[in-house]
């Protein structure tokens, strides 16, 4: 501001100062939107501190900025590996439980609820525990019941 005032007829001083003041106003707006970002990350809302930051990217590019993008990025993609995983595993404890291999499918869904808990998989494991139970005290009368028989 001195030297726009001292040396008024100058323009490219007075121009200067104003694109600064520009700057300076988009780098608070990214520091901002940065910090937003971050709290978003520690709440974990992942997709929307990723659009936070690359909003913050557009209004000034910062390292710290693009370095935050690819980690949510990765992270993200995380995410959609290990619930791909559980649904792949879920399908495949489905088909072992319509085929009737009860124990198997018991393996996979737990396998799955591990990955990524569902309340749907929760409730589908304790009917087949349930039923492996009922099995195995059918089995366990079914020989009571042979040696009684055997012995007369």
């Amino acid at each position: 501001k001195r030297a726009a005032a001292a040396v008024p007829e100058d323009t490219d001083i007075a121009g200067g100062f104003k694109v600064m003041s520009a700057n300076y106003g988009r780098v608070l707006r990214a520091l901002e939107l940065q910090e937003r970002g971050s709290a978003q990350r520690e709440k974990n809302q992942l997709a929307d501190a990723l659009k936070t930051y690359r909003r913050a990217r557009i209004v000034w590019p910062m390292s710290e900025t693009d370095t935050n993008i690819k980690e949510l990025e990765e992270a993200i993609d995380a995410i959609r590996l290990q619930r791909q995983q559980a649904e792949w595993l879920k399908d495949t404890a489905s088909a072992y439980d319509q085929e009737g291999l009860l124990q198997e499918a018991l393996e996979f869904y737990n396998q799955s609820q591990a990955l990524a808990p569902s309340q749907p998989v929760e409730e589908r494991v304790a009917r087949i525990s349930q039923r492996l139970a009922l099995i195995a005290e059918a089995d366990r009368l079914a020989g009571e019941g042979s040696t009684f028989e055997r012995n007369g």
